[in-house]
């Protein structure tokens, strides 16, 4: 077991890392809610795919077939 001076001093810093964590937290969240998002991934799609969206828009049982 620690000396109580350690681990006074060692749970002083696992609160302060503790009360940052929760801070950084809440402002994530915040920032969620305002729709500010870190970061934003853009997908292109094949024109294989983009053929296949269109004929599903157009006639979903063609895409079933397709699928077989």
């Amino acid at each position: 077991m620690l000396p109580k001076s350690k681990a006074t001093a060692k749970s002083k810093s696992v609160d302060a890392e503790m009360a940052q964590f929760q801070a950084d937290l809440l402002q994530s969240i915040r920032e969620l809610k305002a729709g500010q998002y870190a970061r934003v991934t853009k997908v292109s799609t094949t024109p294989a795919a983009q053929t296949l969206l269109k004929v599903a828009n157009s006639n979903p049982k063609a895409l079933l077939a397709v699928a077989i």
